[in-house]
């Protein structure tokens, strides 16, 4: 009994001062790079062609890093990344269609996925469904429900009064998608 209380305390200890030491190496890395834009901005003014061979190149050089200073590049590295990839997907149909649409639709618009030979069930939609929506914000929620409202209005009023072939539909679906992802939206859409 006694062991195990030892142990746990052992373990907290451990745990707070590995987070105590990421906390400084966050802090280190902040003053590195306050310092490197410091002395880019001096050495861009004093000198009219700034020095190649000078150390401020504007990045930090890994090999001088702690390991807890690069556990938190690595940390700061995939933050950006799942950002990056999140928003870089604003603007997809595939996720329009996915949170918004019918199953209908999305057995035929969105693929579906490698691991399964046979096509969604609507289990698999709304576990799918629910995984996305836990991973957006209100803003790219919201981007996908506008998308949808776009899509829904072309393939329900316009699509089936005009009679395009469906090689021509899917064009049309696709400049809507590069349009939103130009304007950052439909907000300066008018009628």
């Amino acid at each position: 009994r006694n062991l195990g209380l030892t142990h746990r305390r052992i373990e907290k200890r451990i745990e707070r001062q590995h987070t105590r030491e990421i906390k400084e190496a966050m802090l280190q890395l902040q003053l590195r790079r306050k310092r490197l834009n410091a002395n880019a901005k001096t050495s861009t003014s004093s000198q009219a062609v700034p020095d190649p061979a000078s150390s401020s190149s504007g990045s930090i050089d890994v090999k001088d890093l702690s390991d807890h200073e690069k556990i938190v590049l690595d940390q700061e590295k995939k933050s950006r990344q799942i950002y990056e990839r999140l928003h870089s997907r604003k603007w997809s149909l595939e996720r329009a269609i996915m949170l918004n649409g019918t199953n209908e639709e999305i057995e035929q618009y969105c693929p579906a996925p490698v691991t399964s030979s046979s096509p969604f069930t609507t289990r698999d939609i709304d576990t799918e469904r629910g995984q996305e929506r836990n991973l957006l914000d209100k803003p790219l929620l919201q981007a996908s429900s506008d998308l949808y409202r776009a899509f829904a209005l072309l393939t329900q009023d316009a699509f089936p009064k005009l009679c395009y072939p469906e090689l021509l539909k899917k064009e049309i679906l696709l400049v809507l998608c590069q349009f939103a992802s130009r304007m950052d939206g439909f907000h300066k859409v008018q009628g």
